[in-house]
């Protein structure tokens, strides 16, 4: 996670970029990542301007049971039939995160596993005791909600 705020210090620097629309994005443990980027942090190995925080936040089957305390609006992406970010899990974080984080959205996919979105993992296969697989329908419906996600969320160029 300080990873990405070092990245984040490093882009907001940058002409090209916008530094109050950049979104964080994350896959698996990079999606739980994510969510923790997006909580208020107490602690920082970076030197990060003040006020200088990720607008949002996308994470792919992050459901290991992280808190969605968070303000930011946040895009949780997970397949149905993940046996390893278990759709009771996205559910019971929905169901427990606080008021102040209404702007969380999950969206499931079914018939979809860990690894729906990389083309690489057709046919699918057991990775450390779990079955990964790419399924077309998932990873393109996947990909317009994120197209969405951050036109509603960051707004469309000013």
């Amino acid at each position: 996670m300080q990873d990405a705020f070092g990245a984040l210090a490093f882009f907001a620097k940058q002409s090209y970029v916008d530094k109050e629309r950049v979104a964080l994005l994350g896959f698996s443990a990079g999606g739980v990542a994510t969510l923790a980027a997006l909580k208020k942090r107490d602690t920082q190995i970076f030197e990060i301007p003040s006020g200088l925080d990720f607008a949002a936040g996308i994470a792919f089957y992050p459901c290991y049971g992280s808190s969605l305390d968070t303000v930011k609006p946040v895009l949780i992406l997970n397949g149905e039939d993940d046996d390893w970010s278990k759709q009771s899990v996205c559910h019971s974080m929905m169901n427990l995160r606080p008021a102040r984080a209404a702007a969380v959205k999950l969206i499931s996919f079914p018939n979809a596993v860990h690894g729906f979105d990389r083309p690489s993992l057709y046919p699918g296969r057991m990775a450390f005791g779990h079955w990964i697989e790419y399924n077309a329908n998932a990873a393109e419906r996947a990909a317009q909600a994120v197209r969405d996600f951050l036109v509603d969320s960051l707004g469309r160029d000013r």
